[in-house]
């Protein structure tokens, strides 16, 4: 099961190579690239976008941003502000919102963030405090290669799209983006997600840590 879900994973990344080609003569050099890692400050990052998600295929894909998504407050959603309670404040996972919520969808039957049951959830939340520890420690975040080295570019990192104007907008990998910026990291690894067709001059600016 799991050589066929690799397979699948491994054709659908071809076709976005394939894309990012198709950029490539259309843009020349600063054409974006899937899975290409930036390098952000989680300390600018104000907002998130919401709407239909597909976090694979949306990495380095060029679009109309606010025409297709939502801009909300990242202290708004429930992930962001279950970590700052619990990391900041000292509040038990099982009290936050973020928990809760996780749970009510197991129960209805829902698999979330690969957890199927209140055991595999516990789990999760005791690997995210493991790796706030360890990003405390070395006061960095790793990148993805420095995690696996088998990852492809940045692929499974913090998803971060460059919105109009260049401005960045958080997307997926909520939590290790609240270690972030709990712990006042000024520069961090990520995983390029949807650029604007506004935006297409300014990721140079993120390309250099």
């Amino acid at each position: 099961m799991s050589t066929i879900v690799f397979t699948k994973k491994r054709i659908k990344r071809n076709i976005f190579l394939l894309r990012e080609l198709m950029y490539r003569i259309r843009y020349g050099s600063r054409a974006p690239k899937y899975a290409e890692r930036i390098y952000v400050n989680p300390q600018i990052i104000q907002q998130c976008i919401f709407g239909p998600t597909n976090f694979l295929s949306c990495s380095g894909s060029v679009i109309n941003i606010n025409k297709k998504y939502k801009n909300i407050n990242i202290y708004n959603t429930p992930r962001i502000k279950s970590s700052i309670d619990h990391w900041v404040y000292g509040v038990p996972w099982e009290l936050t919102d973020d928990y809760k919520i996780m749970l009510n969808a197991i129960k209805s039957g829902k698999i979330w963030a690969g957890c199927k049951n209140e055991i595999d959830l516990r789990l999760r939340f005791e690997q995210l405090d493991s790796i706030f520890y360890e990003v405390k420690s070395s006061m960095r975040l790793k990148t993805m290669n420095e995690l696996n080295n088998n990852s492809f570019r940045e692929e499974g990192g913090i998803l971060v799209c460059i919105g109009p104007n260049g401005k960045p907008l958080l997307f997926d990998g909520f939590h290790r983006f609240a270690i972030s910026l709990i712990l006042n990291l000024q520069i961090i690894p990520a995983q390029l997600g949807y650029v604007d067709k506004s935006a297409i001059d300014y990721l140079d600016n993120y390309r250099n840590p």
